[in-house]
Formats: structure tokens, C-alpha cells, sequence
């Protein structure tokens, strides 16, 4: 048998990756890591964390 074909970037030609949007709500949808890159810091969980318990100081 043999292998499906991989859809690459328009932009740069790497392969896409078959990903959950960020959120993780919604369907699946191909993304470039190279060109499109998700920021992790930058989702809305981690802003949440950063503006709750995680960004508090203690003296």
C-alpha cells in the first residue's frame, strides 16, 4: 500500500500538521509550525494562569 500524500506550506513548503485550533475548541484544521507557529505563552489559559495564582507575588 502506499502512503497518503502530505500537504505542504504555500509559503515555505514544510509539511502541514493536522492540529486542534488554539483553544482546542473546534475542528481540526492544517497548520505550518514553521510559517504559523501556535505561541504558547500567548493562549488565553496561560493568560488566565498569569493573571490569577501563577502571576501573584507573596512577599
Amino acid at each position: 500500500m502506499g502512503q497518503a500524500k502530505r500537504p505542504t506550506c504555500p509559503e515555505c513548503g514544510a509539511f502541514l500538521i493536522l492540529a486542534l485550533p488554539p483553544g482546542g475548541e473546534g475542528p481540526r484544521t492544517y497548520q505550518c509550525m514553521e510559517c504559523n507557529r501556535p505561541d504558547p505563552i500567548k493562549t488565553d489559559q496561560v493568560i488566565g494562569w498569569l493573571k490569577g495564582e501563577l502571576g501573584r507575588r507573596t512577599q
